[in-house]
């Protein structure tokens, strides 16, 4: 008669406490049926809409955005992108002044140049690719040396974006071609500001990061790739690239993490550049990122849209692995 007590007391303790269950319970992520999209959704009403999107890649990618992605933008109070709309326009300006103000020094603090530390076959072939990216800029065949030479005179991290953007040209793919800006558009014509997950000056810290000896070594790999035409690295963008279009989400982050490792593949570079530059560049932001959707889901019955890399969506320690360590969301 006891037992069948303290079976009726336990049963009676577990409805009692069915309420306080619900009410910890943890946000649901779920894959969208659109392509490269996820949804968080909070037992308080909230929902996040996520888009990962692809920074570099060709024209078709756009003309494939599926319709409904830019309703659940129009239908969103908040949208957040890796930076916000106010510092877009600034970041050209802010990457220009950068450029010229951040003036590389050798061992005995004196002013290098390109000319310093390439051979002179690696000179030789940097000045034809800054010759090449003026005319397609400007569209002038008498283009003068002294505009030649003054690119030739940008500190090393920004002559190997010079080089990445014109290896990408040659096959057909390129940062303008990027969905991000299809959304801070849509966002735009529904009087929707597009907030940031990142700082502007954050973001400007990674595209100069490291030492000179370290930029020095990115920009020797990014000529020496950019001279063989490297048909490894082209064919993993194509991959990458088809995967996105496929919504292949496993495949790109086994394509991801290659491509990143590949990236920091440089004879030359230390370990120690490469954990801190791949914690810079993704778990350091994912966790942060992680934080402010963390503080997005404790706001009620509010739409949420953001949209960023896919790497950090399905790549290595992904916004989506921390929120569920930290045991604020699980996977369905």
């Amino acid at each position: 008669m006891k037992n069948k007590k303290l079976i009726i007391l336990l049963a009676a303790a577990f409805v009692s406490l069915m309420p306080l269950a619900a009410k910890s319970k943890k946000a649901v992520i779920t894959e969208r049926p659109e392509r490269m999209m996820w949804q968080i959704k909070a037992p308080n009403g909230t929902e996040i809409n996520i888009l990962g999107t692809i920074h570099i890649t060709d024209k078709e990618t756009n003309n494939t955005l599926p319709p409904s992605v830019l309703e659940l933008v129009e239908e969103a109070d908040f949208i957040y992108g890796e930076l916000s709309a106010k510092d877009l326009p600034k970041c050209l300006v802010e990457v220009q002044k950068l450029m010229l103000t951040d003036k590389p020094k050798d061992k005995n603090k004196k002013r290098i140049y390109a000319k310093d530390y390439l051979s002179e076959e690696e000179y030789q072939l940097m000045t034809e690719i800054v010759e090449k990216t003026l005319y397609e800029q400007t569209q002038n065949k008498n283009l003068s040396s002294y505009m030649i030479k003054s690119v030739l005179k940008l500190p090393p991290w920004s002559l190997s974006s010079i080089v990445q953007s014109s290896f990408y040209k040659d096959i057909g793919v390129s940062a303008e071609n990027g969905i991000d800006f299809i959304i801070y558009n849509a966002a735009k014509l529904h009087n929707i500001e597009v907030q940031g997950l990142d700082k502007l000056e954050d973001q400007l810290k990674l595209l100069h990061y490291g030492t000179t000896e370290d930029q020095i070594t990115i920009l020797k790999a990014n000529l020496e790739q950019y001279k063989n035409q490297s048909s490894e690295t082209k064919e993993l963008l194509k991959k990458m690239i088809q995967a996105y279009k496929d919504d292949d989400r496993a495949g790109l982050k086994e394509i991801i993490d290659e491509e990143f490792e590949n990236d920091l593949d440089c004879e030359g570079l230390s370990k120690d550049y490469i954990k801190k530059y791949s914690d810079a560049m993704l778990k350091d932001r994912n966790t942060k990122w992680a934080k402010q959707i963390k503080k997005m889901l404790k706001t009620k019955n509010k739409k949420y849209f953001i949209f960023t890399g896919a790497a950090h969506w399905v790549g290595q320690d992904s916004v989506f692995d921390i929120l569920v360590k930290q045991g604020v969301a699980e996977r369905q």
